[in-house]
């Protein structure tokens, strides 16, 4: 895996977990 994709990745990772925890755990299970 390249360095540029690896920060990608950790980046979206980020992202989605700064959503779950605005929008509350349930959210992403139940849909």
């Amino acid at each position: 895996m390249s360095h540029s994709l690896n920060q990608i990745t950790q980046a979206i990772i980020g992202a989605a977990m700064e959503v779950h925890r605005r929008l509350g755990p349930g959210l992403l299970e139940s849909a």
